[in-house]
């Protein structure tokens, strides 16, 4: 069984997705503590983190996403940035900082796994990940 750990700001849709993620036979961590969020990922050691670009204020997510490309236990672990924000910048950006995949807010059911199931498929170190991939509504 997989495992996904999912870093988002609003209880509504972490409730959400841990619940479709569940239903879809994913393991689920749910992290609440915005401030323990690299430890907790290093310990659970998941085959993904969902990761909300917004979660703890407008650059937490971007900034977690570099920390967690930098630490040696998350390193290799894909990551799903999701995010509203898909101007030209936030895409560069993205690529940048190594983000696995970007799943765009509002997004449905279908692509919430097949954004998750394409990534459990691609731990990849950041230098060698793929190019970031929209799935838009």
């Amino acid at each position: 069984m997989r495992t996904v750990l999912v870093v988002e700001g609003d209880f509504h849709v972490r409730a959400l997705i841990a619940a479709v993620l569940t239903r879809a036979n994913y393991r689920v961590t749910v992290s609440e503590d915005l401030g323990g969020i690299i430890e907790e990922a290093a310990l659970a050691s998941p085959d993904a983190i969902l990761l909300d670009a917004d979660a703890g204020g407008p650059q937490f997510g971007f900034d977690l996403l570099v920390q967690l490309r930098r630490n040696t236990a998350t390193e290799d672990t894909a990551i799903v940035l999701m995010t509203g924000m898909t101007d030209a910048d936030t895409l560069a950006r993205l690529e940048g900082d190594s983000a696995t995949l970007c799943l765009e807010k509002p997004f449905s059911r279908r692509e919430l796994l097949q954004a998750v199931a394409s990534a459990c498929g691609s731990r990849v170190s950041p230098g060698n990940a793929p190019p970031v991939h929209l799935y838009s509504v």
